[in-house]
């Protein structure tokens, strides 16, 4: 889950920014989900979000956080690359598949 505000140039990155690491992974690996805490403000009582922007891996467990700079891209990919997503770093460079039994990665 990406959690922003809309108005946010910082949230705008951020958004670009996982939008396009995701767009280098395996179809169908990654389920993004993009809350505006900016038209709720109480969106992100429940995982305890207090700043803009935050990523928050919820599935599988255990949960992971980063919370404010996502302007590096790098961040988002050892986050997938953590749970054995197949993405690419631009550069050609990919990881393991999950296998075809594990869910996507939310």
């Amino acid at each position: 889950m990406l959690y922003l505000s809309a108005g946010s140039p910082h949230s705008q990155r951020a958004l670009d920014v996982v939008r396009t690491v995701i767009d280098t992974c395996e179809p169908g690996m990654v389920k993004l989900t993009i809350v505006d805490l900016a038209a709720d403000p109480h969106a992100g009582a429940d995982a305890r979000i207090a700043y803009t922007p935050a990523l928050v891996k919820v599935f599988p467990e255990p949960k992971a956080w980063v919370v404010g700079n996502l302007e590096n891209p790098q961040l988002v990919l050892d986050l997938l690359r953590e749970y054995v997503v197949d993405c690419t770093d631009g550069r050609g460079n990919g990881h393991e598949h999950l296998s075809p039994n594990k869910p996507a990665i939310q």
